[in-house]
């Protein structure tokens, strides 16, 4: 019996285009190259920063980041990022007395954004709080324990299935791809896709899911 549900957060609570359409504006670059790269460098399998180098060569993007971050505060999360369902899910889940937690890659300081959105959430995790970040297997051997139940009573619901479903499913969790955001449509054609068993358009399918009945 399932008696947590936990949400990886870019893509899956949260949309990022604004921040990428930050970095296009930034580099002066057209926001739809931008992303027409994106998406090619996610189709192909690659970490997505390489986006960067392919549409200005020797781009450093470290040093990018650092001069951006002294120009104003960078990568800040605004409630208008929200997915439309994302509040509305959480608040059915805790409602059916489910345990709502929220954990993804994410720099430390996401932990005070959702702390602030003043949600039904029982556990708020952080890479940038912690030693690892997913796929590793510690990040979800974290969140057993600190969920403090067996892992079969764990659902992780996310939009990738390199970083969130196959790691959450070999930690002995239940795995949900969430097929939306550049990496949930790449990754919707993926062959590994065909062999889940809990795939959901939006967040609202998930309540549905035999899992949550």
């Amino acid at each position: 019996m399932v008696s947590w549900v936990i949400f990886d957060i870019g893509e899956t609570l949260v949309k990022e285009q604004r921040l990428f359409d930050e970095w296009a504006d930034w580099m002066e670059i057209p926001r739809e190259k931008f992303w027409a790269e994106l998406e090619q460098v996610i189709a192909e399998r690659r970490d997505h920063r390489e986006v960067f180098e392919r549409l200005s060569p020797g781009f450093d993007f470290a040093a990018a980041r650092a001069l951006r971050a002294v120009e104003g505060p960078l990568e800040v999360l605004l409630p208008s990022d929200l997915y439309v369902d994302a509040r509305s899910t959480v608040k059915m889940l805790a409602a059916k007395r489910y345990r709502v937690g929220v954990a993804g890659n994410q720099p430390a300081k996401t932990a005070e954004f959702i702390s602030d959105l003043g949600w039904p959430v029982d556990l708020i995790g952080m890479s940038g709080d912690w030693e690892f970040a997913k796929p590793a297997p510690e990040f979800f051997q974290r969140l057993i324990e600190l969920c403090d139940v067996p892992a079969t009573q764990i659902i992780y619901v996310g939009d990738r299935i390199d970083n969130d479903v196959l790691p959450a499913l070999a930690a002995g969790m239940h795995g949900v791809f969430l097929k939306r955001g550049p990496w949930g449509r790449a990754h919707a054609e993926w062959p590994e896709a065909s062999n889940l068993r809990y795939v959901i358009n939006n967040l609202s399918e998930l309540l549905g899911l035999d899992l949550l009945q």
